[in-house]
């Protein structure tokens, strides 16, 4: 898929605007256990030198890749760490990247 992020940006959103948030999906990793964000895993694909993991987290699923391999089976409980230094919000109507 397309990584690159929209090129028009705005300063800094404003109190009580709707926004989407965004990671990539090598920049979430696996939580020590009994921590982190409850997921559960839908799919395990290894490829290559990377494991693609297709988690669900209420009602959403995603893609989550993993650097190396891991133990983690279908219908496990993982933990999801997020860096927010990582992350990105952008304008739900217009798509602009705020952060």
């Amino acid at each position: 898929g397309d990584n690159r992020w929209p090129v028009a940006a705005t300063a800094a959103g404003s109190e009580g605007q709707s926004v989407n948030y965004g990671i990539r999906p090598g920049d979430i990793v696996i939580a020590p256990p009994g921590s982190g964000i409850p997921a559960r895993v839908i799919v395990v694909e290894p490829t290559g030198a990377e494991t693609e993991l297709l988690l669900e987290v209420g009602a959403n699923q995603f893609t989550v890749v993993l650097h190396g391999r891991t133990q983690a089976k279908p219908d496990d409980l993982v933990g999801l760490q997020i860096d927010a230094a990582k992350t990105h919000l952008f304008e739900k109507g217009s798509g602009k990247r705020l952060v």
